[in-house]
């Protein structure tokens, strides 16, 4: 009888014990957040999340590339800004030109603006050649670890779309003994063809930049996704690890108690025996 008590006891205390295991690893998850912090918490949970996580530093990766891209998307949208006020302002000149008499101090301030402008213009050209010019000037790979979904950044697919340095000085000479007495309908429409040349850059540098914008939209959302089932696979689920800690917390208290029946009625048959 008293060795049955002894095995009682035992077998209490190593229930107790491993309870005492289970309730400190639940407060642990509770006060980390974390219901996988290594693999032998949940290996299969563990794997997955690894494979998420890699896929969120991927799309990171595209992120980076496409602010990178939106750099350059930023400048010739202000560029191609630039360049169709300033031919515009040409054609406006060029009016202005013909409007006044020759001789007069309004039309000579017209000519010297105008050859300035050009001049600036063709300066504009020159310095910004790395987003002012046709075909892709970029280029981001949308699929992690393929090469086949790439997102091609142009601002102008085009001649037709891309004001040149030689369509500008081509233009209508307004000073010095090649000024015309009146620019001909023929010159006013080279300058025409310049402004709507300088229109469809722009037009496509702003659909561009807004595209960009789309694209890391759209990445972002990818990543707070997979961000999310991150989360799920790894975060605690509070309710459910208090439930477990409340549980334990009772089972504890019932193993001390019938430890303490059993160490009291072993001591109560030993009195019997003394």
């Amino acid at each position: 009888m008293i060795g049955g008590m002894s095995n009682m006891s035992g077998t209490l205390s190593q229930i107790y014990g491993a309870n005492e295991k289970r309730l400190t690893d639940v407060m642990s998850r509770i006060a980390s957040g974390k219901r996988i912090q290594s693999p032998s918490d949940d290996f299969s949970g563990y794997v997955k999340s690894l494979g998420v996580k890699s896929s969120i530093k991927d799309y990171g990766n595209i992120k980076q590339s496409l602010l990178e891209t939106k750099t350059d998307s930023s400048k010739a949208v202000a560029v191609g800004q630039d360049v169709y006020e300033d031919v515009a302002k040409l054609r406006e000149l060029a009016e202005d030109y013909n409007r006044y008499a020759a001789g007069s101090d309004e039309r000579e301030a017209a000519a010297v603006e105008f050859e300035s402008m050009k001049t600036a213009i063709v300066q504009t050209l020159n310095n910004n050649t790395d987003v002012y010019a046709t075909g892709a000037v970029d280029t981001v790979d949308l699929d992690p670890g393929t090469a086949t979904n790439n997102f091609n950044v142009q601002f102008a697919s085009a001649s037709s779309q891309l004001v040149l340095a030689s369509d500008i000085t081509g233009l209508t000479t307004l000073t010095g003994t090649a000024a015309p007495a009146t620019i001909s309908a023929t010159a006013l429409q080279a300058v025409d063809d310049v402004v709507t040349k300088a229109s469809k850059f722009l037009i496509g540098a702003e659909n561009m930049d807004k595209a960009i914008d789309r694209q890391m939209n759209l990445t972002d959302t990818v990543i707070q996704t997979q961000q999310s089932l991150v989360s799920e696979i790894e975060d605690v689920d509070d309710m459910a690890e208090l439930a477990k800690q409340t549980d334990l917390n009772i089972r504890q208290q019932a193993a001390v108690s019938m430890m303490a029946q059993a160490n009291s009625s072993r001591q109560g048959i030993m009195r019997l025996f003394m």
